[in-house]
């Protein structure tokens, strides 16, 4: 899971915890957190967790409005029931596994204030060093014209902190699903002031209605969990899409059908990028080199894990 207490979102509710860190009124809310997390042994930062829920409402009660739209708190209202009737039904949900980026509504991913729900699977820190590594290598490229083509968009992350970098000219952003292309399309709304290029969100099965286009970049984090292993994951993921997870019988199933097909929509020099399983590595080579890929890295992420392949012909 993720870990709230290095989430860039601690830090912009921090101070108005700080206000009311002390205020018996937040006790029955913390003694109720932790009872129903700490006897299941489930939620490894249920203390950090309860303070964000309350930073989080907190701060929205002194600006007048929730981002998620639960409720709209009224910057006059002194009921604290209204509040701890809030923070009570947000903490049952989280004891049911609900992962705490649904709950809240919104997270932040690199330069991005995403909306986050069971549309699309929530964008992690590892994916976050793959927008890195794609960025990275755009400027080192010396352009800031690339066409760039985001597949299995989801919450629009990837493809949207790219638009944001100033290193395309225009970023496609592609998703099977018409709910997820729909939440895509909302979070490029909502981060319309950070973007810095034509952005286009195509509702395809990978590059189906992608016909006589092409890319300078290519870039992928698809479902890589393997089919039998769905039924074992912890809560919080099982509540994410399945089909944002599941990569079929070896997890692979999607990296064989977008590196079958990527030269066809790769322009001279063009690269493609992957998010991997950290046992993948080997395989990604494998099929890549099947498909006449011949410059293939394996890149490990902040845990020493392979995480990243970038592969050019």
């Amino acid at each position: 899971m993720s870990d709230p207490v290095n989430s860039p979102l601690k830090t912009t509710t921090e101070l108005t915890f700080n206000m009311f860190s002390d205020s018996q009124k937040m006790k029955p809310f913390y003694d109720r957190y932790l009872e129903l997390f700490d006897s299941k042994k489930e939620i490894d930062w249920a203390v950090d967790e309860a303070q964000l829920l309350v930073a989080d409402i907190l701060l929205e009660r002194i600006e007048g409005v929730h981002p998620n739209g639960d409720r709209q708190i009224d910057q006059s209202d002194e009921s604290d029931l209204l509040l701890r009737s809030i923070l009570d039904g947000w903490a049952m949900r989280r004891s049911q596994g609900e992962p705490l980026q649904y709950i809240f509504g919104h997270w932040p991913f690199f330069e991005l204030d995403l909306i986050c729900d069971s549309r699309a699977l929530i964008p992690r820190p590892e994916t976050e060093g793959l927008v890195e590594l794609v960025i990275s290598d755009c400027r080192r490229n010396g352009s800031n014209q690339l066409r760039v083509l985001d597949l299995g968009a989801g919450t629009g992350a990837i493809g949207l902190s790219i638009a944001a970098s100033k290193v395309a000219s225009s970023v496609v952003l592609v998703d099977f699903s018409e709910a997820a292309c729909a939440l895509t399309l909302e979070n490029l709304t909502r981060n319309s002031g950070k973007i810095a290029c034509l952005v286009e969100v195509i509702q395809s099965d990978w590059f189906e209605k992608l016909s006589n286009r092409s890319f300078d970049v290519i870039v992928s984090n698809p479902p890589y969990i393997r089919s039998a292993e769905i039924a074992s994951l912890q809560v919080e993921l099982a509540m994410e899409p399945r089909s944002a997870l599941d990569g079929g019988e070896d997890g692979l199933d999607p990296y064989r059908k977008i590196i079958s097909s990527a030269k066809e929509y790769l322009n001279d020099g063009g690269v493609v990028y992957f998010e991997i399983g950290f046992d993948q590595g080997d395989d990604l080579i494998a099929i890549g080199k099947s498909s006449g890929f011949g410059k293939i890295e394996v890149i490990k992420d902040f845990a020493a894990h392979d995480r990243y392949v970038k592969m050019s012909i």
